[in-house]
């Protein structure tokens, strides 16, 4: 596919793609601001598999070095957005962070974008591809919140309240600690929709009352 230089970017598949994830993490905080927590999930959590493959289809592209640096950026600030910051709002509206606790929704935010600048860093030359991560992946965090706030079917909102906090904390620190994470297998691909699937049809049936 040629790939075509329009205003500021360059379009493509995976632009596409990446665009599309921005656009669901948007809508995510809009419905967790009318408090539409369900929705707020999927949302969110389709961004994270938008994000999961838009890289996957432009490694199959045929990209000139400046097109490969605009996609690196587009993705990282992309991210910032999707995973740095919804997050944090669908849970402050979910009612799990208030002015006591609201800097765990704020040291996240930090060190989810330290962690993206540092992995930009580290990624200025792609053709370089190392079999691990260095810190968690801010992209986990769309699988992990989502689970984790479907707990809240089960457990009292004080208990829950806990768990988020902690969660936050632990996944937080992972942002930032020199620790290796293996890249996500294939089989990871379909392991992440698959869970969110699962987790999408909770929330529908809670909200059908069918369970």
């Amino acid at each position: 596919m040629k790939n075509t230089l329009f205003l500021s970017g360059f379009f493509n598949n995976a632009f596409y793609l990446t665009i599309t994830g921005v656009i669901c993490s948007f809508s995510a905080v809009y419905f967790s601001f009318i408090h539409n927590l369900g929705i707020a999930l999927i949302l969110f959590m389709a961004a994270g598999i938008a994000d999961l493959f838009d890289g996957v289809i432009a490694r199959k592209l045929t990209l000139s070095p400046f097109e490969k640096m605009f996609g690196i950026q587009i993705d990282s600030l992309v991210d910032a957005i999707s995973f740095g910051i919804t997050p944090m709002i669908i849970i402050i509206h979910a009612g799990y962070f208030d002015s006591r606790t609201i800097f765990f929704a704020i040291l996240y935010t930090v060190c989810s974008i330290i962690r993206l600048a540092y992995y930009n860093s580290l990624t200025i030359d792609k053709e370089t591809r190392h079999p691990y991560f260095t810190g968690l992946p801010v992209t986990y965090s769309a699988l992990i919140f989502p689970i984790l706030i479907t707990l809240s079917f089960w457990f009292t909102s004080s208990i829950m309240k806990y768990i988020m906090i902690g969660s936050t904390l632990i996944i937080s620190i992972l942002f930032v600690l020199n620790i290796k994470i293996p890249r996500p297998s294939k089989i990871f691909y379909l392991i992440f929709p698959f869970i969110a699937l699962i987790i999408s049809g909770i929330w529908i049936c809670k909200s059908c009352k069918i369970i």
